[in-house]
């Protein structure tokens, strides 16, 4: 199944004599022939392979519940599909689990074409189901300020209050700054989307908030696009690489005029195996290039880059490297080094984090070598006969410390460089160290990162601010994805502008396409002040 083979899967499971199974795997025998058939989309088979919702399976409930609930609605019974995700909640407990059952139920409405008679019973539906399924209607008999009021008023206290709320923001009426940041709710409502785009994106499971912030920064930006506008619909990639290759055979299928997602390297890779001359937008990087398709994402290697672009500029030709040692370190190091030693620099030393390294004592006297001063200083004691005073120092032949750490290793730092006495050292870092939200603990250490985050008083600070109140979560806690959304679109919109080795200014960084159909984004460095990004690039 993770590989994408459901006939192999299908064929082993035949294999297995269900008389030798317990309950609980029955239970799993189950899901997996009712995934197979979501995969295929075939909600019947889906339907026939679940147990009925009474059945006890444990852990396994919810997931029963989620892909029952998929088979309803893509058989296009949006009662039953909206009752079902109800009923579902009942076996979630956090908070996160909760809001994104309520996101499919969203997303299930306003994607889920059906006849104004489906909804003739709702009003002897229990009063979380008859909500959803009245503002289905409402949407359905196209949404306006009094109907919107006139639902609030019917369903007080309602979970869908905050759907209603921006498609209220959506009306024509309202003024052209809220309309360039409206919701998603008419983005499922396209009667047709031939020729339109096709966003593939995770916005159920754990991947859900990242694919929901990149929803929202393509839908802002396709809101502020001319009109008339080409359709636009939003499939769900889960978290699975098959779901993304499923997903992307259903947009086909829909008309679909240009892919832009997914979002993950595997989910890409699946899709690459099969995919056509479609035109393609990746959100990810894969190795080599795809046929046509544009490769584009937040890779590390443009971050490293831009430290190593940033301390040549300033003259700074000799660095030591603090990096974690995982993938993602490997990769930001390689990338930095590549870039430093191409333009004269020279790396000194490399040391490596353990992954969940606390204390940087060890390691940090060792990368500067604090253990050759104390050596030096006994030494001259031992020469003069007596002993004195001494406070080991850093070594002098480093102009620049490379330190690309997450957030929580950040902090761990700079108290650290403190101790040792090296922070005239200059301590560079990625965007991975840095929240976007105010956080002195990371005072001093030099960020290279995107405009979308650097810029606190131009364009880029002017357009956060507008939208701030329209997509609250998205900018506060996934920013750097919101700005991948918005240059999604301005690339498959402007395609052409790249022609000629031509750059693009964009949120995420001042783009450029190579021959191999990369686009690689040019960053800039500035000190972290006050716990933000300050707008003077060399304050001292």
């Amino acid at each position: 199944m993770a590989a994408g083979d459901d006939k192999a899967a299908e064929s082993l499971l035949s294999r297995i004599p269900s008389g030798s199974l317990d309950a609980m795997q029955v239970a799993r025998m189950q899901l997996v022939r009712a995934e197979i058939g979501l995969r295929r989309r075939q909600p019947a088979t889906v339907l026939r392979a679940l147990p009925p919702p009474s059945a006890q399976v444990g852990a396994l409930s919810a997931r029963m519940e989620q892909l029952r609930a998929a088979a309803y609605f893509m058989s296009g019974d949006v009662v039953s599909g909206v009752r079902t995700l109800v009923a579902r909640e009942r076996l979630l407990s956090s908070a996160t689990s909760i809001a994104d059952n309520r996101e499919q139920i969203w997303n299930g409405l306003v994607s889920t074409p059906f006849s104004p008679g489906a909804l003739a019973g709702v009003s002897a539906e229990e009063p979380m189901t008859r909500g959803w399924l009245d503002l289905a209607r409402v949407l359905q008999e196209g949404p306006s300020t009094s109907a919107i009021a006139a639902w609030s008023q019917r369903n007080p206290g309602h979970p869908g209050a905050t759907k209603a709320a921006l498609v209220k923001a959506s009306e024509p009426s309202v003024s052209p700054d809220r309309v360039a940041a409206a919701s998603t709710a008419t983005v499922g409502m396209q009667a047709s989307l031939s020729g339109g785009y096709a966003l593939l994106l995770p916005v159920s499971g754990s991947l859900a908030s990242a694919g929901r912030a990149v929803r929202d920064g393509f839908i802002a930006a396709w809101f502020a696009s001319p009109e008339p506008r080409a359709p636009l619909r939003v499939y769900d990639t889960g978290n699975e690489a098959t779901q993304a290759a499923a997903a992307y055979q259903n947009a086909v299928r829909d008309g679909a005029g240009t892919v832009i997602g997914p979002l993950t390297k595997e989910g890409v890779s699946a899709i690459a195996r099969q995919a056509g001359p479609l035109p393609w937008l990746t959100l990810n990087y894969v190795d080599g290039s795809i046929g046509g398709a544009l490769q584009f994402g937040l890779a590390p290697e443009d971050e490293a880059r831009a430290v190593a672009n940033d301390a040549v500029a300033t003259g700074r030709l000799t660095a030591l490297a603090l990096v974690p040692n995982t993938d993602w370190g490997e990769r930001a190091l390689a990338a930095f080094r590549r870039q430093f030693e191409e333009q004269g620099g020279t790396v000194l030393q490399t040391t490596r984090l353990p992954n969940g390294t606390r204390d940087f004592g060890r390691p940090l006297r060792d990368l500067l070598k604090l253990d050759n001063s104390a050596q030096r200083h006994a030494a001259l004691d031992r020469v003069l006969g007596e002993s004195s005073v001494f406070e080991p120092r850093p070594r002098d032949d480093a102009a620049l410390l490379f330190a690309p750490l997450r957030a929580t290793e950040a902090r761990l730092l700079v108290p650290q460089l403190d101790f040792f006495r090296a922070r005239d050292l200059p301590a560079y870092t990625v965007s991975a160290a840095h929240t976007g939200l105010v956080d002195r603990q990371i005072d001093g250490l030099r960020l290279c990162d995107m405009p979308w985050v650097l810029d606190d008083t131009g364009t880029w600070a002017s357009e956060r601010e507008r939208l701030r109140d329209l997509f609250p979560e998205a900018l506060r806690d996934q920013p750097r994805l919101f700005a991948l959304g918005t240059d999604a679109f301005r690339i498959v919109r402007a395609r052409d502008a790249f022609s000629g080795g031509r750059e693009m200014d964009a949120a995420s960084g001042r783009l450029t396409l190579g021959p191999d159909n990369r686009i690689t984004r040019r960053l800039a460095c500035r000190p972290i002040v006050d716990g933000r990004p300050s707008a003077n690039a060399n304050p001292l």
